[in-house]
């Protein structure tokens, strides 16, 4: 099983996560703000519609306005599950696929709170809606969840507390590859490791700097 982790920052304002609920179009524009505000072929397919361009026109709008929140992003593709197993111990207790149904189920009982604050850190914070989508020819499902900045600040406290020896502190080849961590032999050995840690807390960095809240997309 894989799934490409993407992490927008996003204002913390309730009227943007109504709009985030509301409708298809707006959960594509508010994922991808920056595809949708600049020419791009989603923006120009959008401008077709014409109840999308009315959409897109406050899409504008809100963009401008909340420029400093949209502006932070990283799409971390897979590497996130490599973070997850090196940073949080029960992630190396229990399978990928038995965290993520865990996660799921909004049940994290049982797990120390650093672990559910670094676990929610890399997977999302609470679930904002669960798309399946029948339109999209692959058949995949999306899901999007939301962290408040408040919650943001937390984490970005607790990243700062991780130093690199820390995290590399169970980095065990051998016990790593038999957890069947997607694309461990990809991302590059400690070296890559340490550069997705880094550009994980830089991005908590930059949330927190701008007071936005994080919207999650697991594709």
């Amino acid at each position: 099983m894989g799934y490409d982790a993407i992490y927008q920052g996003i204002p913390d304002k309730d009227e943007i996560l109504d709009l985030a609920r509301s409708d298809y179009d707006w959960q594509l524009m508010l994922a991808s703000p920056k595809r949708y505000r600049h020419r791009s072929p989603l923006r120009l397919r959008a401008l077709e519609d014409l109840n999308h361009r009315d959409k897109l026109a406050k899409f504008d709008e809100i963009y401008d306005r909340y420029y400093d929140a949209f502006y932070v992003h990283i799409n971390w593709g897979r590497r996130w599950d490599v973070i997850a197993y090196l940073l949080v111990e029960a992630r190396r207790v229990y399978s990928q696929d038995e965290m993520m149904a865990l996660y799921k189920n909004e049940n994290l009982v049982g797990l120390s709170e650093r672990d559910r604050i670094l676990y929610r850190a890399i997977m999302g914070g609470d679930l904002l809606i669960d798309i399946s989508e029948p339109r999209r020819a692959s058949g995949a499902n999306e899901i999007l969840r939301y962290m408040s900045s408040s919650e943001v600040h937390e984490v970005y406290e607790i990243l700062q507390s991780v130093s690199i020896d820390d995290l590399l502190t169970h980095y065990v080849k051998e016990s790593m590859e038999k957890a069947f961590l997607d694309k461990f032999h990809s991302i590059g050995g400690k070296d890559g490791i340490v550069e997705a840690f880094i550009l994980l807390r830089e991005f908590y960095y930059q949330t927190t700097l701008s007071k936005a809240g994080v919207l999650y997309r697991l594709v």
